[in-house]
Parts: structure tokens; C-alpha cells; sequence
């Protein structure tokens, strides 16, 4: 089953959340702000990681460089809230 990943990176910690195909969520959490962390962390849960969405900003550039030699195939950078299946539930009771 295909896994999707969405990060919200803030300096200290990075808030994960990943989904299944279907939208329902395998794990929900908040890491260090850290490329190996969030590496093993992805790996552990979503080993059939098909995209992993990373919010754009100040603190997630030096992630993102880090991340992509690890996810290259599959790490996108989304200017706004991710939509689709890397949303977190937290996201869809808001709206």
C-alpha cells in the first residue's frame, strides 16, 4: 500500500503526519527538526513513501537539500497547505 507524507518544519521540531491511499492516517507526530531523524522516522512508517510533501519557508530550505538526497523521487515542496492525500486530519476538521 502506498504511503504519503506531509512536514510542517518549524526550528526545533517538525510536525509528520502520513496517510494510506485511502487518506487514513498511519501516524501522526512531531520529530526533531533533523534530516536523519525524519529519515528514519519515514522509513520506520511509511516504507512505501510515494511522495513526501514538505511546507516551503525560512526553516525548511536547509531540510529540503538534506531530505532530497534521501527522497528524490518522491519529495515536493508545497508553497501552501499540501492538498490531497498528504493532508493531515488536523487540516480537514479545520475546514
Amino acid at each position: 500500500m502506498k504511503h504519503y507524507v506531509g512536514l510542517d518544519v518549524s526550528q526545533k521540531e517538525t510536525s509528520i503526519c502520513i496517510v494510506d491511499e485511502t487518506g487514513r492516517p498511519i501516524h501522526q507526530g512531531r520529530v526533531k527538526s533533523d534530516p536523519g531523524v525524519l529519515a528514519a522516522v519515514i522509513a520506520k512508517k511509511a516504507p512505501n513513501a510515494e511522495r513526501v510533501g514538505l511546507e516551503t519557508g525560512a526553516m525548511s530550505s536547509w531540510l529540503w537539500h538534506e531530505l532530497k538526497r534521501r527522497f528524490a523521487r518522491g519529495l515536493h515542496r508545497c508553497a501552501s497547505r499540501p492538498r490531497g492525500p498528504v493532508r493531515s486530519h488536523e487540516q480537514e476538521r479545520r475546514e
